[in-house]
């Protein structure tokens, strides 16, 4: 847990390195699905998951009570979308990922196909509420990569943690089962 105490701090001093106006900040989550028109039911779930200890959820509620604005980012529906089980010890043998007949080759290809649909969906919200003098701060997993080609040509991304910091943290993740 020590590590990833230590990705969630370097998380925070990153962002808060950023010195950003945060009433000009819109605030972008992984599998958020709710709309900000609903405020108050938004506002307890986050409170919710912040009290429990969540270190994500504690940044968001840190960040919308300095003034940034947390909008909808993926649509329910594609977070709906469930691949069929298969057991995990099946999902780590390599030679069931690349043939095309097991159900392991195929709910991989299936998850692909889902995040790409969330990626452009990303996109589309950002393109749709993210204002010309607005900075936007996206939360997201490192499985989302393909987003940044569907935004528009005007807004730059930059990453505020490495991509290896962010690979060394999801690999001690996936070893310790979390």
């Amino acid at each position: 847990m020590k590590f990833v105490e230590k990705f969630w701090d370097a998380v925070d001093l990153a962002v808060e390195s950023l010195q950003l106006p945060w009433t000009s900040v819109v605030l972008y989550n992984d599998s958020f699905i709710l709309s900000p028109n609903n405020q108050s039911w938004m506002t307890g779930v986050i409170n919710s998951q912040a009290n429990k200890g969540s270190r994500h959820w504690q940044l968001v509620l840190r960040l919308v009570e300095i003034g940034a604005r947390l909008e909808k980012t993926e649509h329910h529906k594609l977070l709906g979308i469930k691949s069929w089980s298969v057991p995990r010890e099946l999902t780590k043998t390599e030679s069931f990922l690349r043939d095309p007949s097991t159900p392991s080759y195929k709910k991989n290809e299936l998850k692909k196909k889902i995040l790409l649909l969330r990626d452009r969906y990303i996109a589309h919200r950002i393109n749709m509420t993210l204002g010309d003098k607005e900075s936007g701060l996206l939360l997201l997993g490192a499985a989302h990569r393909d987003f940044i080609c569907f935004l528009s040509h005007n807004i730059e991304v930059k990453n505020v943690l490495s991509q290896e910091d962010y690979r060394k943290f999801l690999l001690y993740v996936y070893e310790k089962n979390f």
